[in-house]
């Protein structure tokens, strides 16, 4: 009986180990962002690419890894990220202000609009969720002068520069001088 076990049990084994593979190979476009890294040089794109076609890392992108032609006007494009990097990516921004003081950023997420209890100012922001869509987080946006606003709860695409400001005694992050996309 105990050699029937074991005869088994290598069976499921090796059944296990040679089931059913999944297409694991990769797109032609699939291209995955390794790190971001924190450069002042503006010949420096600041990320590290990996292409899994040809198992390389670059730290320069070809022209057909930019998914937006003018990708190339902003410092900061949260817009080629997957959504649970959006996530982290804006909650460190939220965190580390000093790094991203002055950079243009391109996001995309739901546009909410806040009210200010006492002034009755209006606060417009982008939101983005995680994976789950657990937990959100978002930013600040004040468009250019005299552009109108669009209505809260819709999809949208805002470029603006990242600048903080103190309020009541907290300071708060914002994108300046935004433009909707």
């Amino acid at each position: 009986m105990k050699r029937f076990i074991a005869i088994l049990t290598a069976v499921c084994v090796m059944l296990a180990a040679t089931g059913c593979k999944k297409n694991t190979e990769p797109a032609d476009d699939d291209i995955t962002i390794i790190s971001v890294k924190d450069t002042d040089d503006p010949e420096d794109p600041g990320v590290q690419l990996f292409d899994p076609n040809t198992a390389v890392l670059r730290d320069e992108p070809r022209e057909d890894d930019l998914k937006d032609p003018s990708a190339t006007d902003v410092d900061v494009d949260l817009t080629v990220l997957s959504s649970t990097m959006v996530y982290a990516e804006v909650f460190y921004m939220l965190n580390t202000p000093e790094k991203y003081r002055g950079k243009t950023v391109r996001m995309e997420g739901l546009h909410a609009v806040y009210k200010s209890g006492d002034a009755g100012t209006e606060y417009h922001t982008c939101i983005v969720k995680d994976a789950t869509e657990c937990c959100a987080t978002g930013l600040e946006f004040r468009l250019e002068d005299g552009a109108e606003y669009p209505e809260g709860g819709q999809s949208i695409k805002v470029v603006g520069v990242f600048e903080t400001y103190e309020e009541d005694g907290a300071q708060y992050a914002t994108l300046t001088d935004a433009r909707i996309e």
